[in-house]
């Protein structure tokens, strides 16, 4: 968004498929549930630092401090398991590996051969033939898997949603991006009308785009992108619960 000004992604959600969900019980068959986890988990720190990479890929240590504030939603998340919302409404599956790919492809069969007939518009992608994370923290493994995974996803990227390589770093774009996580009502506040223009219409009569979307423990994610002096201002607004 820093450089390209445009949101590559609606929404993206991470939620961990080999744990159980009412979804997941009532549809896959008993066979597939051995290994499967009625638990939710959070995230491996160690993996996450692997992905992280170095911090001077964003401009970290000034406002709006975006790179901080997307690894402390990563270190806090916890996988949810696969609803049926995710698995009908989704553009794009990522899985990683022949088991994930075989559970995903056992739901969607048994939803579409369903009573309902509901069918998904999901593309699913296998991102690698093999099997990504297994839980072990040795950090040479975890920064091998983590540059292997990188290229495959911006292969993804650009095949898929015709992402391009910016040609200056995310750092050096002229827009920030400040996100912060919002209560449903704060989020109908966001959409409401004032003065004949919501929130989100307001900030783009600045300059600015905003979107919002659901997050994780019924949570919103309100992301704002622009100019730094035009940030600084929404995030007194949001600290003030004004906005």
């Amino acid at each position: 968004m820093n450089t390209q000004k445009r949101w590559l992604f609606e929404r993206v959600d991470s939620i961990g498929i080999r744990i159980l969900t009412p979804f997941t019980k009532d549809t896959v068959e008993a066979s597939e549930f051995e290994g499967l986890k009625d638990e939710k988990r959070l995230s491996s720190k160690p993996a996450i630092a692997a992905i992280a990479g170095d911090s001077a890929n964003f401009q970290t240590d000034e406002f709006p401090k975006e790179k901080e504030t997307v690894l402390r939603r990563m270190y806090d998340h916890k996988s949810k398991g696969l609803n049926e919302a995710q698995l009908l409404g989704s553009d794009y599956i990522l899985c990683f590996g022949h088991t994930t790919r075989k559970l995903l492809d056992g739901l969607i069969k048994t939803v579409q051969s369903g009573k309902s007939g509901k069918k998904t518009k999901a593309k699913i992608i296998n991102i690698n033939e093999g099997n990504w994370y297994t839980g072990i923290d040795n950090k040479e493994t975890l920064m091998k898997l983590s540059s292997q995974l990188k290229v495959a996803l911006k292969a993804f990227a650009k095949k898929e949603l015709s992402w391009e390589r910016p040609s200056i770093a995310i750092a050096n774009g002229e827009w920030r991006t400040l996100q912060v996580l919002v209560s449903r009502a704060e989020k109908e506040n966001l959409l409401k009308e004032k003065g004949g223009l919501t929130p989100q219409k307001t900030w783009e009569k600045k300059g600015c785009r905003m979107m919002i979307v659901p997050d994780a423990e019924n949570n919103w994610l309100v992301s704002i992108s622009g100019p730094l002096k035009q940030l600084a201002g929404a995030q007194k607004l949001m600290d003030a619960g004004k906005a």
